[in-house]
């Protein structure tokens, strides 16, 4: 039976047809049979050198004039035509495996698992995120993701260990109308957790087909933001591209220790609380740096760190409020974002915050201290009684070498500072582009001690309570804001 079946490979060439088919449609680019790669193109192979519709494409040498798919050649495995067609065909595949594959030996790469391997699709019609959280509860926490689109239909939950390397090329989108909820993201650790690590990967909160509803105030609706964390100790974001979120990019609560660099910033559809870094209360030890904000994003606060804010808006569901501190900011750039960096409190102090390195343009302030008098929802009435002598308290914060402008010129301040400092301290400010507005605008403090210096030309005044000073120096060397009580 084994001679005849050489002899005459036709008789079963349709089985093997189906097998190669049902091999290759099988794992529809998921690699769950490790060898069905190998499988379905030696089974095509098979076909396609018995069909009488291949036979029929002769393909001529020119030196022998002979076919080189001759019928009566039935090593047809081993003949260097099927060889090369049986390396092309596996090629692709065999790259994909080795490429990302269970990798074991390469740098950065150990331990890590294939989510292809392990049942993820990866081809943006299915959804992947029952997949990833499968493998997150059970245990597989060091999950390499290849090239792919991953749409993702509910939130990927990172639990404590989780670990996620994802290729530049690596794509994990919110399907249209997964973000209902005010529990909807794209990630978010679902209790608290600690030693969380992503790198790579472009992650994108598909703001054009998902919706926060009108009704800001709406306890049942999204916050919109892309990643949520909340009670997170050791978390580090690293050499990720961050797309069209509803509302915040990146936002923390209750969160130490927490590394964020090389990020992209990108939106497609602009609009205000489209925040790049949002830092509510009891956030410590953060350190941001290499930022990189495209195209107009974001589209609103770059970074904002907001230890006081209104809880009941959507945005800021399941935060609170409380003390910033221990923050270090640098490298940040746009091309052009609304704000660069905004400092808010009220009641809630921030402290030892050092921000340098600030470049691009801004359409509106590029550092913002106001105390959200200016926010659609304010935080308190101007007569209240907690605003008699100003409002909150910035201790210890240095911002310095800034270069930035604008493209349109506003009768805003690019400095806003209304928020009691009890050492607030500005170096080396240059605006590279007129503006129709100061340079610096203070007002609405208590008593403070103001320093200024540019060039040789030095200023050391105290400003009674509710004072207005301004400065239009398009560079300064130093501005320094001490209370004095």
């Amino acid at each position: 039976m084994k001679q005849k079946v050489l002899e005459d490979p036709g008789r079963f060439k349709w089985l093997m047809l189906a097998l190669g088919l049902a091999a290759c449609l099988f794992t529809n680019g998921r690699w769950n049979i490790p060898y069905a790669f190998w499988i379905w193109p030696f089974c095509i192979l098979f076909y396609f050198r018995t069909s009488k519709i291949i036979r029929g494409l002769r393909c001529v040498c020119p030196e022998t004039q002979k076919d080189l798919f001759c019928e009566k050649d039935r090593s047809f495995l081993f003949s260097p035509s099927t060889a090369g067609l049986f390396f092309l065909l596996t090629l692709p595949r065999f790259g994909i495996i080795m490429a990302s594959g269970n990798q074991s030996g390469g740098e950065g790469m150990q331990g890590f698992q294939n989510v292809r391997a392990l049942g993820a699709f990866g081809d943006g019609l299915h959804d992947d995120a029952a997949v990833l959280n499968r493998l997150i509860r059970s245990g597989q926490k060091k999950l390499f993701l290849p090239c792919g689109h991953y749409l993702l239909r509910g939130t990927l939950l990172l639990e404590s260990g989780t670990e996620i390397l994802a290729d530049e090329n690596a794509c994990l989108q919110l399907a249209p109308g997964a973000q209902k909820g005010r529990r909807d993201f794209l990630a978010a650790n679902g209790c608290a957790a600690e030693h969380i690590r992503i790198r790579g990967g472009v992650w994108d909160g598909n703001s054009a087909q998902n919706s926060r509803g009108a009704d800001l105030f709406d306890p049942a609706a999204t916050s919109g933001a892309l990643f949520s964390f909340r009670g997170v100790k050791h978390l580090s974001l690293t050499d990720m591209k961050l797309k069209n979120p509803l509302c915040y990019y990146l936002r923390f609560c209750e969160a130490e220790d927490v590394l964020l660099e090389n990020l992209v910033f990108e939106s497609e559809d602009l609009h205000i609380n489209q925040d790049g870094v949002h830092l509510a209360g009891f956030c410590r030890r953060f350190t941001i740096r290499n930022l990189r904000g495209v195209n107009g994003s974001p589209g609103d606060d770059y970074i904002a760190l907001n230890a006081d804010d209104c809880l009941t808006r959507q945005e800021s569901f399941d935060m609170i409020n409380g003390l910033q501190s221990e923050i270090l900011i640098e490298n940040i750039h746009a091309d052009e974002c609304h704000c660069f960096v905004r400092l808010l409190s009220v009641a809630s102090p921030i402290e030892r915050v050092t921000i340098r390195n600030i470049t691009g343009c801004c359409r509106g302030t590029a550092i913002n201290m106001d105390a959200a008098r200016h926010c659609r929802v304010p935080l308190f009435r101007p007569g209240d009684e907690i605003a008699e002598n100003g409002v909150g308290h910035l201790k210890n914060v240095r911002i310095e070498n800034v270069r930035v402008g604008r493209k349109q010129a506003t009768d805003e301040p690019f400095i806003a500072a209304e928020t009691n400092a009890e050492r607030l301290e500005i170096r080396d400010f240059q605006v590279l582009s007129p503006s129709g507005g100061p340079v610096v605008a203070i007002s609405d403090l208590a008593p403070h001690r103001v320093l200024y210096q540019r060039g040789q030309t030095s200023l050391d005044e105290s400003l009674p309570p509710r004072a207005r000073r301004a400065f239009t120096d398009p560079a300064f060397d130093t501005l320094i804001l001490e209370i004095t009580d």
